[in-house]
């Protein structure tokens, strides 16, 4: 069995930026992607502004308000690709299946969100489930 099952999906694509602020232009006057969300997710202590991809998927831009991960991302590779989120339906489900006991914490737009340790080749994924999700035995 994979770790992703029928109906977990792309979920958003992370850019750290240092400043959300300077940086939005970019994405909704040039690009054209709407605003959809802009909160401060306490821990793990970042701003996330939530753009509108399509589709249900996201770019999401994230901005550390402390010294945090993102901010560590920053100082050492500059502002950039920051990690891909998946959807799914269960995040003990999923970690289970990959024997992965990532930590789960409190992310933005109300998810329940982990880092996964064993994505390959420094690939930072995150695990997303939403409020009210989840499928039994998923």
């Amino acid at each position: 069995m994979t770790a992703l099952t029928p109906g977990d999906r792309l979920d958003h694509v992370a850019y750290a930026v240092r400043d959300v602020d300077a940086a939005l232009p970019w994405w909704t006057e040039v690009l054209g992607l709407p605003l959809v969300a802009d909160e401060v997710a306490e821990e793990p202590g970042s701003r996330l502004a939530y753009l509108d991809a399509g589709g249900g998927v996201f770019v999401q831009l994230v901005q550390p308000v402390r010294l945090n991960a993102v901010s560590e991302f920053l100082d050492a590779h500059g502002e950039g690709l920051h990690h891909v989120a998946f959807r799914v339906a269960s995040i003990e489900a999923t970690t289970a299946r990959l024997s992965d006991p990532a930590p789960v914490f409190a992310g933005g737009r109300g998810c329940r969100a982990c880092f996964l340790t064993t994505a390959p080749a420094g690939l930072r994924v995150e695990l997303v489930q939403p409020p009210g999700v989840r499928r039994e035995g998923a």
